[in-house]
């Protein structure tokens, strides 16, 4: 995304263009460490990936080594290498002259990032959020389940509340044994437009009268369309 940011001082106007991009950025994208002579003439470096995405090195570059006398290291293999986030990878360079004694090098590489934009986002945001987006959950049970007492329990079942994530809870009952609900997005999904944001947690509790009975575990469903659900114990 590319803009103009307009400071405006007292007697003039100065225009400073802005570039943000998750694939390019000024600072550090790998730590180097000198390893040393791994072969008569040819020195190795290790790369290790410091940020949250995958860091491309699209190129090796001969580079002046820190010797005596000095000397150029030309990399050994140049094809283009993947560091994942906190991988490292061995780089070899060929010494010219072949009898330099190298103490230090510190490579010269073309870097591109493979954004993990999750990743990015999700250190970027403070909080989870939720989208105004919402998607329609049709919650039903058989109505025969309601006015008998369920396996397990000690009084008759008059309803059935349903407590979905993020806040919903919808009770259904012998005249109203089917309802909607509309849920909300996880903002991160939404903005990914990820699968999961119609992905939901929900648990069924049983209801005797004003008093809540046997509560299910924590389970998933997948929306919009319809959840079936039964007693807890049926």
């Amino acid at each position: 995304m590319t803009g103009r940011v307009t400071a405006r001082l007292p007697g003039s106007v100065a225009g400073v263009p802005v570039r943000l991009s998750f694939a390019h950025t000024t600072g550090r994208l790998l730590d180097t460490a000198f390893v040393g002579p791994v072969a008569p003439g040819t020195v190795r470096v290790e790369a290790r990936n410091r940020i949250e995405s995958p860091v491309v090195i699209d190129e090796q570059h001969p580079t002046p080594a820190e010797s005596t006398p000095a000397a150029t290291a030309t990399p050994v293999a140049a094809r283009p290498v993947t560091v994942a986030p906190g991988a490292a990878v061995p780089l070899d360079f060929a010494i010219t002259p072949a009898d330099a004694a190298v103490t230090g090098l510190d490579p010269l590489l073309s870097l591109e990032i493979t954004p993990d934009t999750r990743a990015l986002l999700t250190g970027a945001m403070k909080n989870e959020g939720w989208a105004g987006d919402t998607y329609a959950v049709t919650i039903s049970t058989d109505p025969a389940y309601f006015g008998a007492v369920p396996p397990g329990g000690t009084a008759p079942l008059t309803g059935l509340r349903v407590d979905l994530v993020p806040g919903t809870s919808v009770v259904l009952t012998a005249d109203a044994p089917s309802t909607t609900a509309h849920l909300r997005m996880p903002l991160l999904d939404w903005l990914l437009r990820d699968t999961a944001a119609t992905r939901f947690t929900y648990r069924v509790v049983n209801l005797h009268g004003s008093a809540d009975g046997a509560a299910s575990p924590a389970l998933t469903g997948t929306g919009p369309g319809t959840l079936d659900v039964i007693p807890v114990g049926a």
